[in-house]
């Protein structure tokens, strides 16, 4: 699944791919029963017009990428189990092999990402691209054998500066990178930074039926969102009222667009919270 903005349809896809592949779940069905509960609400993954199960799976990525040597399953590193890294120097080490690719200007757009600077930002900042996880997971194949592959996820941030007295805010892109065990980049499940629609979109939740989960801004500051309204605090200024149920563009009602959490490590437990900058000269720098 994406790393920012998820709807409805990509949990769908995400749930179809990562563990319910053709021929998953029989005799039981569960596989169909999922796929026909979404059919019967009309909730369609964006771009795909029909819940067919081969236009279920994610697409590879756009340009081929060579394989990450640092990422192969030989070059590991795990404290006694493939779910846990060896510690946060390997977290570290694996994030910058992945950086090194991400960082490069003929991948960035399919990685959801740009550089500073890029005239199409139209006077905005970026941040630099961040690794915000990257775990290994398990998973039982078709034929019931056990597959692994290595997944991250990298966001970038951009500073939207709205003018005409209106408030900045910050905007969120990135990608989730399925890594295959030989280093090959299998999938790569994107949220452009550039996005003009999911811009608006987010704009006319802020302005609208989302206004209360943003503080409101100071002058010439910027719009932030304000934590603990989802969990039942009164921060906002008045209990959130239940948000459960689907909007009609198959978004989650009351879901405030922004990064993923910082990674766990897969069911083992969570890694500790280091990520990693990448810089456009290939410099790594880890927090």
């Amino acid at each position: 699944m994406p790393p920012v903005d998820l709807r409805f349809g990509e949990y769908l896809r995400g749930a179809d791919h990562g563990g319910l592949r053709p021929g998953a779940g029989r005799p039981w069905g569960y596989r169909e029963a999922l796929i026909d509960a979404f059919w019967r609400r009309k909730i369609y993954p964006p771009q795909v017009w029909h819940l067919a199960e081969d236009a279920l799976l994610w697409d590879g990525p756009d340009s081929p990428c060579l394989p990450i040597q640092g990422l192969t399953f030989a070059a590991l590193q795990f404290a006694g189990d493939p779910s846990l890294p060896a510690g946060p120097a390997e977290l570290r080490r694996q994030a910058c092999a992945l950086g090194d690719i991400l960082r490069r200007p003929r991948y960035l757009a399919q990685f959801g990402l740009v550089r500073q600077g890029d005239p199409r930002l139209a006077g905005d900042r970026v941040d630099l691209p961040c690794v915000q996880s990257i775990r290994t997971t398990r998973r039982v194949g078709p034929n019931g054998q056990i597959v692994f592959d290595l997944v991250a996820e990298v966001t970038q941030r951009r500073t939207v500066y709205s003018g005409h007295g209106k408030p900045d805010y910050d905007f969120y892109g990135g990608a989730t990178v399925i890594v295959g065990p030989n280093g090959t980049i299998r999938y790569v499940i994107a949220k452009n930074v550039l996005s003009e629609r999911r811009q608006k979109e987010q704009e006319a939740f802020m302005a609208g039926g989302g206004q209360r989960f943003w503080a409101a801004p100071v002058a010439g500051g910027k719009r932030t969102p304000i934590r603990g309204c989802c969990n039942g605090s009164t921060s906002c200024g008045q209990r959130p009222r239940p948000t459960g149920g689907i909007g009609r563009d198959g978004r989650p009602r009351g879901r405030s667009p922004g990064p993923a959490n910082p990674a766990s490590t897969g069911g083992r437990g969570r890694a500790p919270d280091h990520h990693a900058d990448i810089s456009a000269s290939g410099h790594c720098q880890a927090n």
